[in-house]
């Protein structure tokens, strides 16, 4: 008898989580269809039509935005004054969810270059648990497929100089550059 019990409990339990599991990765960093950003969006064609430029990869929704996010505000002079242009690139989203929080981002950290979007016509697939970054991972691997420093975080630099990419890592200096 309480094997019976036992098997129809832990049938219910698995059904459960289950179905628990399904409804939050079916809703989970869902773009939203109906909105239209105030931020521009950027895809790999418009980057690699440019000559010497840094991709820096941000998202509002990574923990660790206290630590990489100053970096970048240190660098974004030593990025010009080198004679490069800058992208900074959230990776998100598509919604004024994520609109609301990189706007905070960026007025936390006093960041007053254009932040641009991850282009989601280009780059669609971007949500739940297993698809979480493939918009960024796709996004990388377009513009080289040279990168050996990638592990899909943020405060993430790809640097390009004369179109080719020179260094891809979690750090910048001048000496990089």
């Amino acid at each position: 008898m309480n094997k019976k019990l036992f098997k129809r409990a832990f049938i219910i339990t698995n059904v459960l989580l289950g179905s628990i599991f399904y409804l939050i990765n079916s809703q989970l960093n869902r773009d939203d269809d109906e909105f239209s950003s105030s931020l521009p969006t950027i895809n790999s064609e418009q980057l690699l039509a440019d000559s010497n430029y840094v991709v820096s990869i941000v998202s509002y929704s990574c923990s660790s935005h206290p630590k990489f996010m100053p970096e970048l505000k240190l660098n974004i002079d030593i990025i010009k004054e080198k004679g490069y242009n800058l992208y900074i690139v959230n990776d998100s989203e598509y919604s004024i969810t994520a609109e609301k929080n990189i706007k905070k981002l960026s007025d936390k950290y006093e960041i007053t270059e254009q932040i641009f979007l991850i282009d989601p016509v280009k780059y669609p697939e971007n949500s739940g648990f297993f698809n979480a970054k493939k918009r960024y991972s796709n996004f990388v691997n377009d513009l080289s497929s040279e990168t050996k420093n990638l592990r899909l975080g943020y405060g993430y630099y790809l640097i390009f100089k004369n179109g080719i990419l020179v260094h891809d890592g979690y750090n910048l200096n001048a000496e990089l550059l």
